[in-house]
């Protein structure tokens, strides 16, 4: 009897183990799976710790002094758009802007900017009118250059979030992990039967035996089944927070350099601005006034080769020699325009290479706005092949007006060097034409 029931048992096992052991190797590849998972994840945690530790010293370094944060709401701020002074308030930049605006950025206190030379005024190189939106209303400013917010909020709190404070993948079976298990085998003779008794005796011992092997192999299948499922959930939580911290980072990053972008951008304006006088010494003492434009020389000079760049070019050689006053210590120079024509086409081509360069500008309705807009780009030589997208909506007639009567024939009072007929220019990106 002994005999047919290691024979039982062996049987049970040969059935068993093939399928416990594709079992086992299936657990096996989920455990290293896990295992691979919880290291990405660590280095991810390693990376993630880094930049948020670049972002915070960043901006440490780049911040304003502390008592910039504690000038009050009410405090007076001069703003310069061109030569029009503006005022406005502290709080008012701060506060009620989006700090995520130009203007919210330049005065958040989260950059160290400056004000241009000794005007006690910040400078910006954008046209007078906007500035003058900005400062009405926050929903005013909202649709400006200046007030337009830029991102979100992440560069605030980037350096808030405890990256260490990671959610544990489980490395040991507890207890609870062993609580499974498989129903008790149990042999039950019907009433009645004829069944002999050592044959019973038999199944029972069988069965017996069976059940210590199978709870056996079931309370350590389901222990590390249990563990398994505890690890990969953990992993599942970890991956989840660790991807909601990147992206969060990750934006914050992308935000800090956008800002440090607009914080170069008005550093710039500031160290490169200049005051153009439009007129000489002698027309301001015979008109008394002459009129002035602050703007800055990169702005001036944006279309290379331009009759612009050449006039601005030459005037500021010729300031280094002669008693040109400087007014808040800002390079100043002074172009031969003097007309109101030529004044209006000067401030007309600084409007545009501030809000439409290089592109073509908005083609005035008017046909009479259009050839005066036409003639003054063409006067300054900023002309570029994008303005004969004008073309499409105009007439021939009105074509030829435009390209050819206007720049090749007529004359304008803008004085060249010799005193001869200036070269009219078209800009294009191959080079520049020239017409006699």
């Amino acid at each position: 009897m002994e005999d047919t029931i290691n024979a039982a048992i062996e049987a049970l096992k040969a059935d068993t183990l093939p399928f416990l052991d594709v079992q086992r190797q299936r657990l096996k590849q989920r455990h290293l799976n896990v295992e691979q998972a919880a290291q990405q994840l660590k280095s991810r945690r390693r990376s993630a710790i880094a930049l948020q530790r670049k972002l915070f010293l960043d901006m440490k370094n780049k911040a304003a002094p502390s008592v910039f944060l504690t000038i009050k709401s009410d405090f007076t701020v001069n703003l310069l758009a061109g030569i029009q002074i503006h005022t406005s308030s502290m709080g008012y930049l701060q506060h009620d802007l989006e700090t995520t605006s130009r203007l919210g950025i330049v005065f958040s206190g989260r950059h160290l900017l400056g004000e241009a030379y000794r005007t006690h005024a910040w400078f910006f190189d954008r046209p007078n009118s906007e500035m003058k939106k900005c400062l009405t209303s926050p929903t005013e400013a909202a649709d400006q250059y200046l007030g337009r917010a830029l991102c979100g909020q992440e560069h605030l709190t980037c350096h808030l979030i405890d990256v260490q404070d990671n959610i544990a993948i489980p490395s040991k079976v507890n207890a609870t992990d062993y609580e499974s298990g498989i129903p008790g085998l149990e042999v039950t003779v019907a009433k009645g039967s004829n069944i002999d008794v050592d044959l019973i005796h038999l199944a029972e011992t069988i069965a017996c035996r069976a059940d210590a092997v199978l709870n056996t192999i079931s309370t350590r299948f389901s222990a590390n089944l249990n563990y398994l499922k505890r690890r990969e959930v953990a992993v599942v939580q970890e991956t989840e927070r660790m991807n909601q911290i990147e992206r969060h980072l990750h934006q914050a990053d992308e935000n800090w350099a956008l800002e440090q972008k607009i914080a170069n951008e008005y550093r710039r304006w500031s160290e490169c601005a200049i005051l153009v006088n439009m007129g000489t010494e002698q027309d301001r003492l015979q008109h008394g006034t002459i009129e002035q434009v602050l703007t800055t020389t990169d702005l001036l000079l944006r279309v290379s080769n331009s009759e612009l760049t050449k006039m601005i070019e030459k005037s500021r050689k010729e300031a280094l020699y002669e008693e040109t006053p400087r007014r808040w210590g800002i390079e100043t120079i002074s172009i031969p325009v003097t007309s109101p024509e030529s004044v209006w086409a000067f401030r007309r081509c600084l409007l545009y290479l501030q809000l439409e360069w290089p592109k073509a500008p908005t083609m005035p309705k008017k046909k009479i706005e259009r050839k005066r807009l036409w003639k003054a780009a063409a006067k300054f030589g900023i002309l570029t092949k994008h303005w004969s997208k004008w073309f499409d909506a105009i007439s021939s007639e009105e074509q030829w007006e435009l390209h050819y009567s206007d720049m090749t024939f007529e004359k304008h009072d803008m004085p060249t060097e010799d005193g001869g007929r200036p070269e009219q220019t078209f800009q294009s990106d191959k080079g520049v034409s020239r017409f006699k």
